[in-house]
Parts: structure tokens; C-alpha cells; sequence
């Protein structure tokens, strides 16, 4: 309970918990693990103490749990339960392998867990590589560990509203959304500057203190704090302007004994919820701006310090100014949506607005005033067109892209010189590695457009819509240009239609991302 009051005060919307420690102390007392291993459990419910303490101050409870990897168990147990042989690493004998009694195991597991907790938890996060395992050296993914469809089926099934996460590895197998175990390597002294930080659409998982994921190698006395909670808080509202797939999450968490945090966790977590708080209508209750869209791979320096935001009933647009302006006078383009914008309100106290008119290219807003540290947001009345035009992005990992030949899959993490995002959709990009290796997808819309990398060394590819041969792109340059605009296809008035791509040089050629306008 002294935890969970402490995670309350930190202003977290979701915890996520991680479930099962198989070797420490069990969480809940498991039938099943009784039946399976011999061992007589507590009869003290644990877990169920921590889920209601925390769901009863008002924070969404999730557990993370990981059924495709057997690193807890001893050798005698992992023969027990159908891991089989006892080797390095977390993936299972192929030979000794018993895929049936595993997945026994582990769905009876999730089944008593959903029939104690189902109605209490908004969430299941599995960890894991996905479906399959490595089975030699040759890294074929051939070995299946854990049936997702079944897994779906049984938590859906205890509670259809259950939201499943997975770690994302450039691929949705079965889970609802994915997001990083960890944000692109960014967590580091750089963290004090988030200029560089890219936004994204899916959920970000970011560990801003010591010790990452453990706490308990953070030594204790020491400040376990490597970040700016102001820059922080700058870059959560930014990331807010892209991401459909669940925002930024935050890891931490006590000592395994006792409810002690790190040195500065909680006040850090406390400033943080205290600042982004205090933006609710125009971050908490908003939504990703269609007129004014921050795309996946911007960075705030790029965006000029700036980015929108809009009411989730699309009536407001909301201008976020994350440093003071240099000058007076803000310059706002024309929507890409068209739509029109009218009667700003400052949403900061200490900024008036001295002047707003429509020009030819835009807007022009004059503001004077003390700014926020954070953001100064300035509200404005929005009025859309019938007829406006909806935008929509495949990244290069999306289940609708079907891959032929040879590709290689590339998580795009950051210029090592400079720390500094290279500005890939989604910070990955796909490689087709020989000459004929294809991708398709379907799309409805008016057009469709291909991004890339253009690079020293890569190659060409030539683009088929409906099987008719539409055009042929060269990503060759002597400079490298991440999240390209490659091809766009001449209006095709709606309708369903296909799209094939096909690597027609023997050099490399990157996809990054398709673009849909409807």
C-alpha cells in the first residue's frame, strides 16, 4: 500500500507490473504451479493486494508477463514443464522440446491469472520475441514455443476489452500494438538535451534513472536520476502530437525488498506528472493533429520547437510552443487537410496575443508575455472541409506489407557521432537485398506514395499499381537522406487497389514507409 501510494503521487496513468519473478517469492498462490513443480505456495495473495491498492487510487493496472521463454526455471523444472534440455540463453532445446505440455503450462497459468484478476487489469503485456524461436545456428525461425492465437483466444475471451502489448522486433504477431523494451538507445547523458529524441506513433518505453529496467543496480545513496525532468516533460508533450499507440511510458520501480525507490525517483515522477498535468486539455484529453501532423521520425529542433495538437471532437487545434519564440510573430502554414483556424485563445496566463490575420501562406500570430518553461499553448477554433483529404502511413513492419525474396529488417537506432535520431518513420526501415525481392500491399485511397533512404552504393526498384507498371525510383546519392519522398502515383480517385514494389538492380534498395491519401 506505501507503494502504491507513492506511484499515485507520481501522477502515472498506467502502471505496468511485471508479474512473475518464477524464482523469488510467488506473487499469488498458483494451483498450477503447485500441480506442476510440487512446490505448496503462501496462501496470502500477494498480487492481488498490489492490483487492488493500486486500481483503487484510479491508475490502470497492466502485467508484464513473458510465456515464450523458460530463463526462470531450474534444469529439473524445465524437464518437468516441457522446456526441455537444459541450455544457454532463453530459447529451448529443439529436440527436447515438448511444445504441447508448454503451452499447457503456460495457458493454465494465463487462465488462473485472468479468472482471479481479468475484470481488474485494463492490460497484458507478453514479452518475448514472438511466436517462434531460433532453433540453430543458421537462425531459422522454425521452432514455434507458444501458440499467441490460442493466448489471444484465452484473454480476450476472460475479458474482450483486455489491451495486449507486445516488445516490439519489427513485426505484430498476435498482441493489439507493440512498443520498444527501451527507447533506441537514447537513455543516456544525452537525455538531458531532447532535441534529438524522435517522436513516434507507437508507445515509447523510456528508463530515465539508473539502472534501467533493475532497479536494484542502482547503488543505493546515489542519485538514481540521468535525465532533465524538464526536457523530459518537453519532449512527453511533443511525442503526444504523434503517437497513436499509447504515448511514453516510463520504467521504475522500488528495491525487490521493501517499498524504497532510488535516490530522486519520486520526485522526479512527481515533477514530471505535476507539469504534464497541468496541459490536460491540450495534451491528456487531445488527440495527434491531422491539419498540422508531427510525423514519425521528427524531432522537436526540426519542428522548430513547435508542434499541434487537437480536441478529440476535432473542434479545437492547439499550438504547443515549447520554447519561447525568438520573435513576436509566430508563422503558422496553411492545414494539409485544409482546414481553417479562428479565434485563439492563450491557454498560458502569462501570454496575450497581440495579433492574429490570415495571410497568403498562412497564419501570423503575434504573442508577448512570460512563457512556460515547458509549453505555451495557444488554442484555436477549427472549421474542416467536407471534402478534406485523410492521410494514412504503413510503416515498413506493418502486418499488410507482404515481403518476397530476400529482405533484412533494420532498427534504426541513432547517429553514434551525434546521438541524434537519422529521422527513419518509426526509427526502422526494411533492406531488399538482391535483385527481384518484392513487397506488396493493398491500399484504398486517392493516392499512395513510397519513402525510403537514399544512400551512397543503393539501387533502383520500379512500382506496379493494380499490375500496371506506374514508375521506377533511384535511391543512389552521394548523400544519405533518411525518410525520402521516392514516388507518388498520379490520382487515382479512390477505390481499392494494389501496389508492388520490386528491387530491379543487384545494389540494396530501403523501404521506410507507404503514404496513403484518401
Amino acid at each position: 500500500k506505501a507503494a502504491a501510494h507513492a506511484v499515485a503521487s507520481m501522477g502515472v496513468e498506467y502502471l505496468i507490473f511485471t508479474a512473475w519473478h518464477w524464482r523469488a517469492l510467488p506473487l499469488y498462490p498458483s494451483t498450477v504451479t503447485e500441480k506442476y513443480r510440487g512446490i505448496k505456495l503462501p496462501a496470502r495473495d500477494l498480487l492481488g493486494e498490489i492490483i487492488d491498492a493500486i486500481t483503487a487510487r484510479g491508475i490502470d493496472m497492466l502485467l508484464y508477463t513473458h510465456p515464450r521463454d523458460g530463463h526462470d526455471f531450474s534444469p529439473t523444472e524445465k524437464l518437468a514443464i516441457g522446456w526441455g534440455k537444459d541450455v544457454p540463453g532463453d530459447r529451448p532445446d529443439a529436440d527436447t522440446f515438448q511444445c504441447d505440455k508448454w503451452n499447457e503450462y503456460t495457458l493454465a497459468l494465463y487462465d488462473e491469472l485472468l479468472t482471479r484478476y481479468g475484470d481488474k487489469l485494463s492490460g497484458i503485456y507478453t514479452d518475448g520475441t514472438g511466436p517462434y524461436s531460433k532453433k540453430s545456428e543458421k537462425y531459422e525461425n522454425t521452432l514455434q514455443v507458444i501458440d499467441y492465437t490460442r493466448l489471444r483466444h484465452k484473454i480476450k475471451q476472460k475479458n474482450p476489452q483486455m489491451c495486449m502489448i507486445q516488445n516490439h522486433f519489427g513485426y505484430l504477431f498476435s498482441d493489439d500494438f507493440e512498443m520498444p523494451e527501451g527507447y533506441f538507445g537514447f537513455e543516456d547523458a544525452h537525455f538531458k538535451d531532447t532535441r534529438g529524441l524522435p517522436a513516434a506513433r507507437k508507445a515509447l518505453a523510456l528508463c530515465p534513472f539508473v539502472g534501467g529496467w533493475c532497479p536494484e543496480n542502482a547503488a543505493r545513496g546515489t542519485d538514481a536520476r540521468k535525465a532533465d525532468v524538464v526536457q523530459l516533460a518537453r519532449f512527453v508533450i511533443f511525442n503526444a502530437s504523434c503517437t497513436v499507440g499509447g504515448g511514453t511510458c516510463f520504467a521504475s520501480g522500488p528495491y525487490c525488498e521493501g517499498n524504497l525507490f532510488p535516490v530522486g525517483v519520486v520526485d522526479f515522477m512527481q515533477k514530471l506528472g505535476t507539469l504534464i498535468r497541468s496541459h490536460k486539455e491540450s495534451v491528456l484529453d487531445a488527440v495527434p493533429s491531422v491539419s498540422y501532423p508531427t510525423v514519425s521520425g521528427d524531432t522537436m529542433e526540426k519542428c522548430a520547437w513547435r508542434c499541434f495538437t487537437e480536441s478529440a471532437d476535432g473542434k479545437y487545434t492547439y499550438l504547443h510552443l515549447l520554447k519561447r519564440p525568438e520573435t513576436e510573430e509566430v508563422k503558422i502554414p496553411l492545414a494539409v487537410d485544409g482546414a481553417e483556424l479562428f479565434a485563439p485563445v492563450s491557454l498560458c496566463k502569462n501570454v496575450e496575443i497581440l495579433d492574429f490575420v490570415r495571410v497568403a501562406d498562412g497564419y501570423s500570430l503575434r504573442l508577448r508575455g512570460e512563457f512556460d518553461e515547458v509549453d505555451s499553448v495557444i488554442r484555436f477554433t477549427r472549421s474542416v472541409p467536407e471534402n478534406a483529404p485523410r492521410v494514412e502511413w504503413y510503416n515498413d513492419s506493418d502486418k499488410r506489407l507482404r515481403y518476397e525474396g530476400t529482405w533484412k529488417y533494420t532498427f534504426l537506432m541513432q547517429d553514434p557521432a551525434t546521438h541524434t535520431a537519422l529521422g527513419s518513420f518509426e526509427c526502422d526501415y526494411h533492406t531488399a537485398m538482391q535483385k527481384g525481392s518484392a513487397v506488396f500491399t493493398y491500399f484504398e485511397g486517392n493516392t499512395v506514395s513510397l519513402y525510403g533512404n537514399k544512400r551512397p552504393g543503393n539501387g533502383k526498384a520500379k512500382i506496379y499499381i493494380d499490375g500496371v507498371f506506374a514508375g521506377e525510383t533511384d535511391e543512389n546519392s552521394s548523400q544519405t537522406k533518411n525518410r525520402t519522398l521516392l514516388f507518388t502515383s498520379i490520382d487515382l480517385f479512390g477505390g481499392v487497389h494494389t501496389l508492388y514494389v520490386v528491387n530491379d538492380s543487384d545494389a540494396p534498395f530501403e523501404l521506410d514507409a507507404i503514404c496513403i491519401t484518401r
